[in-house]
């Protein structure tokens, strides 16, 4: 069996998707910068939207705000997925910001929970709403039936039987 390696955790941390997702800013080391914007983050990395991917194995200095405070911190660009979606992997993070962004995303997480758990309580109103109608609607049109053949019975017999 293999073992991992010991840089990767066994267990993945957890991934929040981003619905606005924020504006980032990427320094390199020769002092170029570019712009993006953060799909997807957890405390090991994430995805950028980017104008022009980076270069793989590149380190820059990642910068975004949340609402509990800036992340400024060193990351690794991992392989472009497509023209405008690389990952990348964090490298190295002050206290602060490290606080901050895990703040940040179990704040996102559980504003995810709490609209998650409105959606499935709505969703369950709608079926109990919905089940009764069902049984009358069954019933209404079984007597709408019924009275349409007695009513032709009737008619047929007063029709033959003048």
């Amino acid at each position: 069996m293999n073992n991992p390696p010991p840089n990767y955790p066994v267990q993945r941390a957890l991934r929040v998707h981003l619905a606005d997702a924020p504006p980032v800013v990427l320094r390199s080391d020769d002092g170029s910068s570019s712009s993006g914007r953060l799909e997807v983050v957890s405390l090991n990395g994430g995805l950028l939207s980017l104008a022009r991917p980076r270069q793989q194995g590149s380190v820059v200095k990642l910068m975004f705000v949340t609402e509990r405070g800036p992340v400024l911190a060193l990351a690794e660009m991992l392989p472009a997925l497509s023209w405008v979606h690389q990952p990348f992997r964090f490298l190295e993070f002050g206290l602060r910001a490290e606080r901050a962004l895990r703040a940040s995303i179990e704040s996102w997480i559980n504003a995810a929970r709490v609209e998650t758990e409105w959606i499935e309580r709505y969703r369950a109103a709608m079926v109990q709403q919905r089940a009764p109608r069902g049984k009358w609607l069954k019933r209404i049109l079984t007597a709408a039936g019924t009275s349409a053949v007695g009513l032709g019975g009737v008619l047929y017999l007063l029709r033959h039987f003048r």
